[in-house]
């Protein structure tokens, strides 16, 4: 947790923190969810995410589009559903729970997500991120998306889900 530490000394108001300290922070071999969740405690008196979200819904899907300006570190919720994640640009250097490593993606890039995903990321250029999920209604307020779609910890993730506790470690 040293290393956390150290790096997140760099991140000014705006969440934004130097590549180099980001790259020690998403390489690490032990990285996970429960540390990360350490970071976005250290980074909640933090105020000034200059991400723009705008959400959609159209039947039955909803999409999340996050406009994350170059220069922007930013930690993702954990989901509760299986979505897609699309990147349609940008450059950024992206760590996922499912896979457990950074890689850098540039351009556009997709994966599938299952539940109980987390991100996180640094974006190098201007990026537009986007996740698709099956919608049961449509949500007009921030605090029901959340609800609805993200759970507030792992932990509340792994009570809702008791099988996954043997199959990932957090």
């Amino acid at each position: 947790m040293t290393i956390m530490g150290n790096s997140l000394a760099s991140i000014s108001r705006k969440n934004v923190i130097v590549p180099v300290n980001v790259h020690q922070i998403l390489t690490l071999k032990d990285l996970t969810i429960e540390k990360l969740e350490s970071i976005e405690k250290e980074l909640a008196e933090e105020k000034g995410d200059n991400t723009i979200i705008t959400n959609n819904f159209l039947n039955g899907t909803f999409v999340r589009e996050c406009f994350i300006p170059a220069g922007t570190f930013i930690i993702g919720a954990i989901h509760k559903t299986a979505h897609m994640s699309i990147m349609a640009y940008g450059h950024l250097l992206l760590w996922d729970s499912n896979s457990g490593k950074a890689v850098e993606v540039r351009g556009y890039h997709r994966s599938e997500s299952p539940p109980g995903t987390k991100r996180v990321a640094y974006a190098f250029e201007d990026t537009m991120y986007i996740t698709c999920h099956k919608a049961e209604k449509v949500l007009t307020e921030e605090s029901e998306i959340r609800k609805a779609y993200t759970y507030e910890n792992y932990r509340s993730f792994l009570l809702e889900n008791p099988s996954v506790q043997l199959l990932c470690k957090p």
